[in-house]
């Protein structure tokens, strides 16, 4: 369930979770963007969502952020959507970083291209150069995507490989020779 959150906890929506839960559906709820941290904390506790889109305001609950990461919920983020609805000032203030540190299962996503701007590789590469991301962070965050996408066990393990394919492609940063003068 996608759309504006302001003025639509996810506590309105129990019944309708409840139902695509006991129909076999896997569940997601926009949660956490504009919205506050209790609303991730609904999303997990009433609907018992599968994942969460966005999510970015769990960080202001350190119990909730212990309890994705304990629980590796998927958090599927959108920093340049984040950026053009100024849930962050800037993307140097985006909690990307944070989340990854606190050992989240946060993926990075595009959200409404032609409307936000930004495809899934603008917001990595943006995110790459205003948050600094290592070539690790880099794939621990599209492994994420595969681990939290709604796929089939073999489907996931392709994409992993496809990963793990890429950063092997890719040659190791350039070292500085040191010379005695």
């Amino acid at each position: 369930m996608g759309g504006a959150e302001i003025g639509n906890p996810p506590c309105k929506f129990v019944t309708f979770f409840r139902t695509c839960r006991s129909l076999g559906f896997r569940t997601t709820i926009h949660a956490g963007e504009e919205g506050p941290a209790d609303y991730v904390r609904q999303a997990i506790d009433l609907l018992e969502v599968d994942r969460i889109d966005h999510g970015v305001a769990c960080m202001a609950d350190p119990a909730l952020v212990r309890e994705l990461a304990a629980r590796f919920i998927p958090l599927t983020v959108c920093p340049l959507s984040n950026l053009r609805l100024n849930v962050v000032p800037s993307l140097t203030a985006h909690p990307l970083r944070a989340m990854l540190d606190h050992g989240l299962n946060v993926s990075i996503h595009s959200n409404d291209p032609p409307y936000f701007g930004g495809s899934i590789a603008e917001n990595y590469r943006q995110c790459h150069q205003s948050l600094a991301l290592s070539r690790t962070d880099l794939a621990s965050l599209a492994n994420n995507s595969f681990t939290g996408a709604f796929m089939s066990a073999d489907e996931k393990a392709t994409g992993h490989a496809a990963v793990t394919a890429w950063c092997a492609q890719i040659p190791p940063p350039r070292r500085p020779v040191l010379t005695k003068d």
